[in-house]
């Protein structure tokens, strides 16, 4: 069955169009925009005009781009995270959308991004990899641009054993730094003593701020590839080597080099410490990147659970 997958996040706002028949997966198409909708959230509580005229002009794109697949508004799976939950606008904009490009978008709870997320994650390896090479247990994270979600995931059968989403992103990190707070504001917030659960040596890192790294680690300058990305692991004090080499350059130096990071740049090296951070944290020794994440779980779910829907901030 083709199925559309749109996942508005806070810092970018993705579209899948790929079919999904039990074990089998073909992506016809995947695009990627930044859109910053959790810019400026934690000091205003609002979307800035900029960043919804941003997303409503990726939105236009992939309205266009589903109308070229005929598919059934059904079939559409749109949601919003973090930012969303956070924005006191959100119900007014998501309004517009509805009404302008007939997207229905679903705020879905922490737990829901890690569900989704997991589920992509798991049937999207299944279905393009063999089984013997799945460890029957993921340690999953997935770093966002006002949260990041932590998740303990059972491959088969697919459960999730654990989960927690934790208001650090790369956005918010990006703002701590200008700040001169990125420190005190992440170590503070990854004392929670849930963490624990989470410590392992092999994590997988999803989501875009860990591709995109893993792409500049690659030597990819122009065209982001999703195959040379997608399952490419590294030792941990390698990883933390790269961070470190890139922190003394500015975001448009790192625009330059990479050019396909494009407003990325402002924020990934901030996702980049948090991930230093976090594999510090759980004693890690190996991060695997993956291109599979909650789009596509929702695309393979096929439906937004009732479970996962998040209340409109008040």
């Amino acid at each position: 069955m083709l199925r559309a997958s749109i996942d508005i996040g806070s810092n970018s706002t993705l579209l899948l169009v790929a079919e999904f028949d039990e074990n089998r997966f073909r992506e016809h198409e995947g695009r990627a925009h930044i859109t910053g909708l959790g810019r400026g959230i934690r000091a205003n509580k609002l979307f800035s005009s900029e960043a919804m005229n941003d997303t409503l002009a990726a939105l236009h794109e992939y309205r266009t781009i589903i109308d070229f697949y005929k598919i059934d508004n059904r079939n559409i799976l749109a949601t919003a995270t973090e930012a969303a939950r956070r924005a006191e606008n959100s119900r007014d904009f998501f309004v517009q959308i509805k009404n302008k490009l007939n997207f229905d978008v679903k705020i879905i709870t922490g737990n829901g991004e890690a569900y989704y997320t997991a589920l992509g994650i798991c049937k999207g390896t299944t279905a393009t990899a063999t089984a013997s090479s799945i460890p029957p247990v993921l340690t999953i994270i997935d770093i966002g641009g006002a949260s990041t979600e932590f998740i303990k995931v059972q491959t088969s059968p697919f459960k999730i054993l654990s989960s927690i989403s934790l208001p650090v992103g790369a956005v918010l990190a990006a703002e701590w730094e200008r700040e001169q707070s990125f420190d005190f504001n992440v170590d503070k917030i990854l004392t929670n003593k849930e963490l624990v659960t989470y410590k392992t040596e092999h994590l997988i890192g999803a989501a875009g701020t860990m591709t995109s790294l893993a792409a500049m680690i690659l030597g990819i300058k122009q065209d982001y590839q999703d195959d040379k990305v997608n399952g490419f692991s590294q030792n941990f004090s390698a990883f933390e080597a790269f961070i470190k080499s890139i922190e003394i350059h500015s975001p448009e130096y790192l625009e330059q080099q990479f050019s396909f990071l494009g407003k990325r740049a402002q924020t990934i090296t901030a996702g980049g410490k948090i991930a230093c951070k976090i594999g510090q944290k759980l004693s890690i020794s190996t991060l695997q990147t993956t291109t599979f994440g909650l789009r596509h779980g929702t695309l393979f779910q096929g439906e937004i659970l009732p479970i996962h829907l998040a209340s409109y901030k008040r």
